[in-house]
């Protein structure tokens, strides 16, 4: 009898043992998907030259909750600041296995732009940037048998957490008219992502990246966005189609659009699939059909922007759509809550 309970204490033992091992050896890399996701957005103007915005989204694991503010001033100058929540259900991995945790982020972005209306390819030039901060969150500590090199079990104790961060950016770019139908742009990222860890020692992200988009009308009020970004904290790719210019008691704009985001510096990974809905009051009560898709359009309709000198100009009814459509679009718009996990074990 004796014998028959040291061989099961034995096997018991072999097969905890052999727990604990896969609790060790987990090194997943997960990937969370963040939706399906769907984002509204309302913008208006205060009057000709002060526009705002208000978006949210409303996903499985993703909600977010923004605005913008908008001035335009002469000379094809303009002005915007927003302020964002974002709180999302992000799959974390630890040395026991992974750990689905809601975290948080609020941030600020300011851009500025200026257009070269009287230019070849119309080019426009912005510069923008933004700050944000993520709590950290205190997890649990677990403590379990450990089998160590000699297969002795031992107590394990392992504290758990979630680094958030103070992050700011600033990016200037550049975007043009190549051809007709088509906005090309490009900028320069400079990040600084300081996480607060406790455990995992410096985990910063700083440094230089990149931006490339384009813009493509594919058919009439069909357009095409692609966007790919190589930065310190992420990188992130993005594919929108939008049918916009629709009017209906203003202006509707339907899209779908996915997103990747490649975290780095032990950042999770995340994808999401977006339906888009924006509505914006027309400011002219004019039939003027204009996108509303998120997208640089700002000198697309060739044929608006003779005037009888010959000099470029953008008629006032597009001016106006096109400052809501500026509007809309969030400075510093970050996928992805930027807090990463770390943990002790001893």
């Amino acid at each position: 009898m004796k014998k028959i309970s040291r061989l099961t204490l034995a096997i018991g033992g072999i097969f905890l043992a052999g727990s604990v091992w896969s609790s060790e050896s987990n090194t997943d890399h997960p990937t969370t998907f963040l939706g399906p996701t769907l984002r509204t957005a309302f913008t208006n103007t205060f009057n000709d030259t002060t526009a705002y915005n208000i978006a949210a989204e409303f996903g499985v694991r993703n909600f977010r909750l923004g605005g913008s503010l908008g001035f335009q001033f002469e000379n094809y100058q303009r002005f915007k600041l927003s302020v964002e929540y974002l709180r999302q259900n992000i799959t974390n991995p630890f040395f026991d296995g992974n750990s689905d945790q809601w975290i948080q982020q609020g941030s600020l972005g300011a851009d500025y732009e200026f257009v070269f209306a009287d230019t070849a390819y119309y080019p426009s030039f912005n510069i923008y940037a933004f700050l944000s901060h993520a709590p950290s969150k205190n997890l649990r500590t677990d403590t379990f048998p450990f089998a160590n090199t000699e297969g002795t079990l031992q107590p394990l104790t392992d504290t758990k957490r979630i680094a958030g961060s103070n992050a700011g950016g600033l990016s200037p770019g550049i975007t043009f008219t190549p051809w007709q139908g088509g906005r090309v742009g490009a900028e320069v990222n400079y990040d600084i992502v300081r996480y607060d860890t406790t455990y995992a020692g410096s985990q910063n992200a700083t440094g230089f990246g990149g931006t490339a988009h384009l813009n493509q009308t594919i058919a009439t009020n069909v357009d095409l966005y692609l966007q790919a970004a190589v930065r310190q904290p992420f990188n992130n790719y993005q594919a929108n189609l939008a049918w916009s210019s629709i009017p209906y008691y203003g202006y509707w704009t339907l899209g779908i659009n996915y997103e990747y985001n490649l975290g780095k510096n032990t950042l999770p990974s995340t994808y999401n699939v977006i339906l888009d809905i924006n509505y914006s009051i027309d400011p002219t009560g004019s039939s003027y059909a204009t996108r509303m898709d998120g997208i640089d359009n700002f000198m697309n309709a060739s044929d608006n922007i003779m005037d009888m000198k010959g000099v470029s100009s953008l008629s006032q009814q597009a001016e106006k759509h096109d400052f809501l459509s500026w509007t809309s679009r969030q400075p510093g718009y970050m996928p992805q809550v930027l807090a990463i996990p770390e943990e002790k074990t001893g």
